[in-house]
């Protein structure tokens, strides 16, 4: 008996354990408190489009709330689409805003998704279609079911853009580091420079100094680089330059050449174009004179150490495991919000009975929305953290709270499986017993008086003053007469004056009894 009880005792410290180790996802751990951003985010799109398309809506209006539950359910239906859906992205089984961006296609939509300096996509799974070739493999939402997520760190030294390669997320900062034509072994100073990384495709001289060089991800990074290095350099206050200033004549871009064949070669010669990186800048400037200027040309050269970037393709947990705390910060692209909100719409406006505001296909949410739905609420601006956030725990046909409005955490209320017996809180089984009835009745209600019955008294006040009339008065200037040496002589030149001015001396008056007036009753 002893020995069964040893057992049983082991394999429930066996069973604490390995639960303990299937919620001890690093996502959950680099996740933040759930504030509802990504919700609120959701809601606010909506509201946006509406206010933008000019559809008369009220934020506390029964229609309104029913389009928010209505979207809440779209998306509640998404986290838990397919098995597959939730096997990817959820981590340790609680729906996360990810899950959800996967259940309705938004992240096969946009494509490669910008993460900082890395890009997410989807890979998609396929099955065999009646040809004998692989198709994609649709969800019963018409989606295309995911079969992995991979994250890949970005470069724009893949694919030729015109004119200028688009920066790298990340790259751009002044970043000197040892030129790989100096020899530290036979320079101190060479020696002191920091040695660049693996991670940096292509490099350039520095200005200024032959023992230090500029390691760039990109054309794009060069150009912002190289013009700082230029300006800090040739700008300083010793080299009495004004009104330093570059100008790009070609931005540092590459262009495919012909490789020559080599001297003797028999045949045909083709060989696959090599890249070669260049570009060419003016330096202006103004020394007490007439402007100067420089020109040159900035070469890129190729790190020899440089290690292509790797991808990470697994589940969400796996990707996470590849970031850090900053990557988590990081904003989450408007086209992604954007589609995830559209889609969770239309797919709500779909729904059978669905009574609240109208969906435009033609007019949808876009990035644009959510760019100016960020610079005016400074509070709601998702990142990646908030992506893959777990949200209050919803069940299968429970919506998700969405809102423009600040999301409180409210747990849900968990259901007991299996049921307790007895009940906490068992159903009467019949009517509680009241006693005999006592024949009261129904209470009678005083005759409510009217809005003029109310008002009466008030507007019956003071019935002397709502018949006074001011009386008439009729008054004449006084016009004295003297006797001056031997003549009588009438004053009559003020009057002329005052009956010119009538107006004026009026009015001012009227403002001079106005104030004495409100003297008297002020004083009261």
């Amino acid at each position: 008996m002893k020995l069964w009880k040893r057992i049983v005792l082991i394999f429930s410290l066996t069973s604490v354990l390995f639960q303990q180790q299937v919620y001890a996802s690093p996502a959950l751990v680099l996740a933040p408190v759930f504030e509802g951003v990504v919700n609120r985010a959701v809601g606010k799109a909506i509201v946006m489009n509406l206010e933008r398309r000019g559809v008369m809506y009220a934020a506390n209006d029964a229609v309104f709330a029913r389009t928010m539950t209505y979207v809440g359910n779209a998306a509640n239906d998404a986290m838990w689409a397919s098995t597959a859906v939730t096997t990817i992205a959820a981590v340790a089984g609680a729906p996360v805003w990810l899950t959800c961006a996967l259940g309705v296609g938004a992240v096969a939509a946009v494509g490669a998704v910008a993460w900082g300096a890395y890009k997410l996509t989807q890979e998609s799974a396929t099955a065999p279609g009646p040809n004998g070739q692989e198709t994609p493999k649709l969800m019963p939402n018409g989606q295309p079911e995911p079969a992995a997520l991979t994250l890949t760190k970005a470069t724009a030294t893949d694919t030729p853009t015109t004119p200028q390669p688009q920066p790298v997320p990340g790259a751009g900062g002044l970043r000197l580091y040892r030129s790989p034509l100096c020899n530290a072994s036979l320079s101190s100073d060479c020696a002191a420079q920091p040695e660049a990384g693996p991670e940096f495709p292509l490099w350039t001289k520095a200005v200024g100094s032959a023992n230090q060089a500029l390691f760039v991800m990109s054309g794009a990074d060069a150009t912002q680089q190289y013009q700082a290095n230029l300006l800090s350099t040739l700008c300083q206050p010793s080299y009495n330059r004004n009104n330093c200033r570059v100008t790009w004549l070609k931005p540092i871009d590459y262009q495919l050449e012909d490789q020559p064949a080599p001297p003797g070669w028999p045949g045909p010669w083709n060989p696959t174009p090599r890249k070669r990186w260049y570009g060419i800048y003016r330096f202006e400037y103004d020394r007490g004179g007439p402007t100067q200027f420089d020109g040159a040309t900035v070469y890129l050269m190729p790190n020899e150490a440089y290690k292509p970037p790797t991808s990470t393709t697994g589940t969400l947990e796996d990707v996470v495991k590849s970031l850090t705390d900053d990557d988590l910060k990081q904003p989450v692209p408007d086209a992604l919000i954007a589609q995830l909100a559209n889609r969770l719409w239309q797919q709500a406006a779909g729904k059978p009975g669905y009574d609240g505001l109208p969906y435009s296909a033609t007019d949808p949410i876009t990035a644009e929305d959510i760019a100016k739905m960020r610079a005016e609420n400074a509070d709601i601006r998702p990142t990646w953290g908030d992506m893959i956030n777990s949200t209050p725990s919803r069940a299968p046909g429970q919506p998700v709270p969405i809102s423009p409005n600040p999301i409180p955490l409210t747990p849900p209320t968990p259901t007991p499986n299996p049921t307790p017996d007895p009940k906490p809180n068992p159903e009467p089984s019949s009517k509680p017993d009241l006693g005999p009835d006592p024949g009261v009745g129904v209470p009678g209600l005083e005759n409510i008086p009217s809005a003029a019955e109310i008002l009466r008294p008030l507007l019956n006040l003071f019935p002397e003053l709502r018949n006074f009339r001011m009386p008439n008065h009729s008054g004449e200037c006084p016009k004295p007469v003297f006797d001056l040496f031997g003549q009588s002589i009438q004053m009559t030149t003020h009057c002329d004056l005052a009956e010119e001015n009538r107006a004026a001396i009026f009015a001012t008056m009227s403002v001079v009894w106005m104030l004495v007036a409100l003297f008297i009753i002020l004083s009261a």
